[in-house]
């Protein structure tokens, strides 16, 4: 408690020590000071800086401006002066070189774009083309993953030369890796094939049996359907050829008993089937679904092969097209081993509709096979189909494939 009133004291004596203050001002000078106060401070214009920067903006356009006609006037001199120079003859030798070579380049450019786009044209015409080849050679780049089987097929009382493509990978697979023979690859194939889903009469497989040896033993029942009429006869000897003529050159028709069986149409067939198929005209027809095939009807055996290649321009029936069109002129040569056409115009991608060209080259190459002859064409496009070295190496028409398992 001492302690406290102490303190109190001490701060009462130091308090009224301390100067009295008084405020001298009156009451109005109070009140204009603080509204002074209250008002915000006043920015200090600049009004000189406006003034500068527009002048400042157009010394450097002066500057530009200035610029650019100095550079548009050299190079006016200069053009001026090259074209006067020119004019005179006074150009140098680097200068008439530079220009020659730059012309020279362009010249070069120029055609060789034409020759870019020439070719391409060509090549497209020819990939085009070669779409819808059907022969098949012996070095044919397809039979390195195919193997070919002669078939025939069956519409409107005519059979049409086939050749069937079979994978490789199945041949190995069903024969073992061992090379079969031709009635094998037909026993083993030809119920596979869709007949009807290729535009054709369901024919195949042949009823009987066939066996190999010198010449093609068939073995028919007794109700056997070939002999029933004339056209089913000729439709039937005509397959036999068709599917084992590259094989056998001679087919021996036994009855079951192994005697030579009774045809309704002929009588006993005592002699054997001739199987060979030679000097043929090979014409176009088309099947039910109207793709085209090329086809020997009437199988008609010809002296000449200027005789048969006449038969494709003017067909004496009118079950087949004519292959070559009249309007296309040209001459034949034969030799022994080859027949010579040369046309008398150029012959191009656009003398005839891309599957007509490839039908007329087609039937031209197969009717000449047919006579043991390469043929040789002249004054035409190479480019419009992709012909081997020696077309006498054909070993099949009308090629389909046989789809994998």
């Amino acid at each position: 408690m001492t302690n406290e009133f102490d303190a109190d004291k001490r701060l009462e004596e130091l308090v009224s020590s301390m100067p009295i203050q008084h405020d001298t001002r009156s009451k109005d000078e109070v009140w204009a000071a603080i509204k002074q106060s209250a008002k915000p401070p006043i920015k200090k214009k600049k009004p000189w800086l406006p003034a500068v920067i527009t002048v400042a903006a157009l010394f450097v356009l002066v500057l530009f401006v200035q610029s650019l006609l100095s550079t548009l006037d050299s190079t006016s001199e200069t053009t001026m002066t090259q074209e006067a120079k020119m004019s005179e003859g006074g150009m140098d030798e680097a200068g008439t070189e530079e220009s020659s070579m730059s012309m020279s380049s362009v010249e070069e450019s120029e055609e060789s774009a034409d020759s870019a786009v020439a070719t391409g044209e060509a090549e497209s015409a020819s990939l085009q083309l070669a779409e819808d080849a059907t022969l098949v050679f012996t070095n044919d780049p397809l039979l390195e993953t195919f193997t070919a089987m002669n078939f025939s097929m069956n519409y409107q009382a005519i059979a049409f030369p086939i050749t069937v493509l079979i994978p490789n990978e199945r041949i190995e697979q069903d024969f073992e890796g061992r090379v079969p023979t031709q009635l094998e690859l037909y026993k083993n194939y030809a119920a596979e094939i869709d007949e009807e889903a290729l535009g054709f009469d369901n024919y195949h497989p042949l009823v009987g049996d066939y066996e190999e040896g010198e010449s093609l033993r068939v073995t028919l029942p007794a109700d056997h359907p070939y002999d029933m009429a004339s056209a089913t006869m000729e439709v039937y000897f005509n397959t036999l050829e068709d599917v084992f003529g590259s094989t056998f050159n001679q087919a021996v028709i036994v009855d079951e008993n192994s005697q030579p069986i009774e045809w309704d149409q002929v009588g006993p067939l005592t002699e054997p089937v001739d199987l060979i198929s030679e000097n043929l005209a090979y014409n176009v027809m088309q099947n039910a679904i109207g793709e085209t095939y090329l086809i020997p009807y009437t199988r008609a055996q010809y002296a000449t092969v200027e005789e048969a290649i006449g038969q494709l321009q003017t067909p004496d029936n009118t079950l087949v097209e004519a292959v070559i069109p009249s309007s296309l002129e040209f001459t034949v040569e034969e030799t022994e081993d080859a027949v010579s056409i040369q046309f008398a115009e150029m012959l191009t991608a656009d003398a005839l509709p891309r599957r007509d060209m490839v039908a007329m080259i087609e039937s031209l190459v197969a009717t000449a096979a047919s006579f043991n002859k390469s043929l040789l064409l002249e004054n035409w496009d190479t480019t419009l189909y992709p012909l081997p070295e020696d077309t006498n190496s054909l070993i099949g028409v009308n090629r389909v494939f046989l789809q994998s398992e």
